[in-house]
Formats: structure tokens, C-alpha cells, sequence
């Protein structure tokens, strides 16, 4: 997607949340859209992943489609970033698309064996 079309997404989002000034509340804006926002113990060179399933996913009893996870033991603002960078794969890969996508789990290693294919 080039570089403009993903400035007016952005705009777009930021309108739809009525965020008008920084910082970004970016926690809310993941929550706007339907995503469980969740920090958990992961390895030290992982910072997060994102997980969407049409049927919905348990976590506590209850059950979302959206999930980001971040790890806790980031700093504030890589957390921050984390939840930006998840929040762009979902508008970029997944929002126009979430009724003819049932699964969607981008993990940092799959990411690295993509690459290996190519």
C-alpha cells in the first residue's frame, strides 16, 4: 500500500476516535475496534503478536475475535508501539477482509520462515 493511502487510513482511524492531539490513546483506539489489549510473560526478543479468529477466541471466560498481546516486560513505550504495529497489521491485512478470513496469527518466528521461504 503506498505511503499516502496508508496517511489517509491513519487520518481515518484517528477521525473515527476523535483524536485530535498526542498523544494517541492507543490502547483505546485497539479497544474502539474490538481488540482484547492483554500484556503477558514472553521471551526477551519478543514484543507481541496479534491474533484474529472469526469464531472467537476464550480468554477468561469470555470470547473475542481481537486479540493483542504485548510483553510485559517492555517499556511503556515500546508497549505503545507494539499496539501501533499490531493495530497496522490488522487495518492493512485483515479489516477489509474480516468476513472472508476465518484465522489470522502473525507471530514473530512465522514471519522469519516466511522470509526463509522466499
Amino acid at each position: 500500500m503506498e505511503n499516502r493511502k496508508i496517511e489517509e487510513l491513519v487520518r481515518e482511524i484517528l477521525k473515527a476516535c476523535n483524536v485530535v492531539k498526542a498523544p494517541v490513546p492507543i490502547v483505546e483506539i485497539a479497544e474502539n475496534y474490538g481488540f482484547l489489549v492483554i500484556e503477558k510473560v514472553m521471551e526477551d526478543d519478543e514484543s507481541g503478536f496479534l491474533i484474529y479468529s472469526k469464531n472467537g477466541l476464550l480468554y477468561n471466560e469470555k470470547k473475542y475475535n481481537k486479540i493483542i498481546a504485548i510483553n510485559t516486560s517492555e517499556n511503556p513505550l515500546r508497549k505503545r508501539f507494539t499496539i501501533a504495529h499490531e493495530l497496522g497489521h490488522y487495518f492493512l491485512e485483515i479489516h477489509e477482509k474480516e468476513d472472508t478470513i476465518p484465522y489470522y496469527y502473525v507471530h514473530r518466528e512465522q514471519i522469519i520462515d516466511d522470509y526463509k521461504k522466499e
